[in-house]
């Protein structure tokens, strides 16, 4: 199985006024490069996390056919926008859609055939014959402002989490080198926050 993500989220699960508020710095000459920590603790926080935080696309790869129920990886799904196969000739096809059911979820999220429905017969190429792709994140919140919509893509993230993102950022803010502990040892993660991670960790499938 392969990962690949298609689209990236557009926003970060805190802000670079939330990051600084928490930091205490009130300039705005280090701008860029607190909201470059962001962006790496994020990216940290959900490596850790086996999680999505920010609504984003990605497709799984596979050589063959899964076995179903499917558990869906980068939770929490939020949807499964197509199912594609390849044949042996390398044409493809879009697995109709009536074949499969969705059950997202903010913990693991699953795809199953639909009862008495089968898989197609078409033999699949040997490499990525099948491809999987689906929307991943925290549920979005849409609220109205003077007639128009906005989207808020970080709301429904948990506080825990977005709190440990700021923990990070701000101890690679203070310590812009491997801190030693001792002639051996390197100071890890804060555990502080890896123990709010912790508590929304999830096991890869």
């Amino acid at each position: 199985m392969e990962l690949e993500r298609v689209t990236a989220p557009g926003v970060e699960p805190v802000s670079v006024t939330e990051a600084k508020a928490h930091l205490r710095v009130s300039g705005s000459s280090e701008d860029t490069y607190i909201g470059a920590l962001i962006k790496v603790a994020t990216e940290h926080a959900e490596s850790y996390l086996n999680r999505c935080l920010v609504q984003q696309t990605w497709s799984m790869i596979l050589d063959e056919w899964p076995t179903f129920p499917l558990a869906m990886p980068l939770p929490p799904l939020m949807s499964v926008e197509t199912i594609n196969y390849y044949d042996a000739a390398g044409s493809e096809y879009v697995l109709d859609p009536e074949v499969y059911y969705v059950v997202p979820g903010v913990g693991r999220g699953w795809v199953d055939l639909v009862s008495g429905k089968s898989l197609p017969s078409t033999t699949l190429r040997r490499v990525g014959g099948v491809k999987v792709k689906f929307v991943t994140g925290y549920e979005p919140v849409v609220t109205e402002e003077e007639g128009e919509e906005v989207t808020d893509y970080v709301a429904n993230i948990p506080q825990d989490i977005r709190h440990a993102i700021l923990m990070l950022v701000a101890h690679w803010y203070e310590n812009r080198e491997d801190v030693m502990t001792d002639v051996r040892n390197v100071l890890p993660t804060p555990r502080a926050a890896e123990a709010l991670l912790n508590m929304h960790r999830v096991w890869p499938v």
